[in-house]
């Protein structure tokens, strides 16, 4: 009885049927379920409004492109449904029981493999596992990637490296070149060329289960976005499925996945919280204050030690190379094993603090136990009648003098105790 709210929804959800089987259907796999969801509302509106045969709708509905796949949905459909749901296995495992298979490691010959991984003195890339890369516009992202990867083929040619770009065509490409040459030896997948075909799900699915060595996606946002333009899925559901691609790929194919995600204008991270839960590592490039690029892992399950160490990089305008400043690098090394070594100093210090008041207390007459050794030597201070100063050498209740606590060995240690915490703020920081 709601005829002019039949008109209006009758339309929109027909062109909708429509344009999902133009767009989305033809040539390639789609989730059944969405289909379902379509028809299922379809179907609601047309039994309110009491009858399928209203004026003016039927000329809305391209019948060549609806007819030929009417029987196949619904057969497809229906053997879906007839298909028995999956048992629930509960599965636990041990890892002495696993096939020993040690990952691929793979190295570029450069001090960044010193960060992506510390179970080698050279480091290195590890196969199994899935990067997520950020950083602000210009800061290097795809320039450090694409030189990863082509030194991974110098050091290792049998190396099986892929780039997926999902905004470049061959015609930017070809003017990348210009300025990165690199990228010329480089297995390249272009998203547009499988979004005219409408079979961009089975390329994605293909290039992350094909074997690949290492892939570089460029980038995790904008396939997802494609993805929810053309393959009929929402967002959720396109971060699921390409997420999940990595995931498995990683996984089952020992694949390393590097997946580039931009970032909002005010420098936050808006990807899936599951992805950057669930990934290896998560590597930042940003600039300095002097506008110098760097790059860092703020986590990195390979990496150690190595996480928030800063390593410059900068492109050659010659050459065109990407090259690390390796001097830098070796001063934040050095600088940090010199601040490692002065906290050792302060921390056998504060030891040999305590182990001196350890013996005072043991000296202690009997009555005064209750007392620190520290207020009885504070006593003495105060009242050195009570009680004459030792000299060096002399031995009182069988402890050198030379070890008693002096009031400069207090003020060392009060001082060191401070400068101790700060540095225990600083490293935290």
């Amino acid at each position: 009885n709601e005829t002019d709210r039949a008109k209006y929804i009758l339309p929109v959800n027909i062109a909708k049927f429509d344009t999902m089987f133009k767009l989305d259907f033809v040539g390639y796999e789609v989730s059944f379920n969405s289909i379902k969801k379509y028809a299922n509302s379809l179907e609601e509106e047309v039994r309110n409004t009491g009858t399928f045969e209203l004026p003016n709708i039927t000329e809305n509905i391209d019948m060549d492109v609806i007819e030929p796949f009417d029987s196949g949905i619904k057969a497809r459909v229906e053997a879906e449904e007839a298909l028995p749901p999956e048992p629930f296995e509960y599965k636990t495992f041990k890892m002495n029981e696993m096939e020993d298979i040690p990952p691929k490691l793979h190295r570029t010959g450069e001090i960044i493999d010193l960060i992506d991984s510390t179970y080698t003195d050279e480091g290195g890339q590890y196969g199994g596992v899935v990067t997520i890369v950020t950083g602000e516009s210009g800061s290097g992202k795809t320039t450090l990637l694409i030189d990863k990867l082509t030194k991974y083929k110098k050091v290792d040619p049998n190396c099986k490296v892929l780039y997926i770009s999902t905004e470049m065509t061959r015609g930017d490409l070809r003017f990348y070149k210009m300025n990165l040459p690199a990228i010329g030896i480089i297995d390249t997948l272009l998203v547009l060329d499988y979004m005219r075909k409408n079979q961009l799900r089975q390329a994605v699915e293909y290039a992350f289960n094909f074997g690949y060595d290492i892939i570089v996606l460029d980038s995790l946002q904008d396939l997802i976005g494609k993805l929810t333009d053309t393959a009929g899925m929402r967002p959720s559901e396109a971060t699921r499925f390409v997420v999940e691609m990595m995931i498995d790929s990683a996984e089952n194919k020992g694949t390393a996945v590097l997946a580039i995600q931009h970032l909002t204008k005010g420098g936050t991270y808006v990807g899936s919280s599951m992805l950057k839960h669930t990934t290896t590592a998560m590597l930042h490039l940003k600039f300095d204050n002097a506008g110098r690029r760097y790059a860092y892992y703020s986590k990195n399950r390979r990496g150690g030690d190595m996480q928030k160490k800063p390593i410059y990089f900068d492109i050659d305008k010659e050459t065109q190379q990407l090259v690390y400043d390796v001097e830098k690098f070796n001063q934040v090394m050095n600088a940090e094993k010199l601040a490692k070594d002065e906290q050792k100093k302060k921390a056998q210090s504060m030891q040999d603090f305590y182990d001196i008041i350890g013996k005072q207390k043991d000296t202690a007459e009997a009555g005064t136990e209750s007392d620190s050794a520290y207020e009885l030597h504070m006593d003495d201070i105060a009242h050195p009648e009570l009680e004459p100063e030792p000299t060096f050498g002399q031995v009182v209740d069988d402890v050198p003098v030379n070890d008693t606590v002096s009031d400069e060995n207090i003020i060392s240690a009060s001082q060191a105790m401070s400068e101790l915490a700060e540095d225990i703020e600083f490293i935290e920081d």
